[in-house]
């Protein structure tokens, strides 16, 4: 969220960070900054954009016929931590090459 120069990236009710379309410059700075991977943009509308778990009831979970796709609140989060270091360490591991 503090990559973005304008504040375009807020929290939701849900708890997800969302990307707020009409204060969105397209600058791409968020999704070079992610350490998820989780910042996208759309070339089309000229903006950043990212899964907002659809306000807390993901239409993708929802409409998995497999069930291959769920959506659970996660009580520790600690895991997150180590995906985004991981992923960091493989990004500057790469760019070193």
């Amino acid at each position: 969220m503090t990559s973005c120069p304008v504040g375009a990236i807020q929290i939701t009710a849900a708890g997800a960070k969302d990307v707020v379309d009409d204060m969105c410059v397209g600058c791409k700075l968020c999704t070079i900054a992610c350490p998820y991977g989780t910042m996208f943009y759309d070339g089309d509308t000229q903006k950043a954009y990212k899964c907002n778990l659809c306000g807390g009831a993901p239409a993708c979970a929802s409409a998995c016929p497999t069930e291959a796709i769920t959506f659970e609140e996660a009580e520790n989060a600690d895991w997150i931590g180590d995906f985004a270091a991981e992923r960091t360490a493989r990004v500057l591991a790469m760019e070193a090459r």
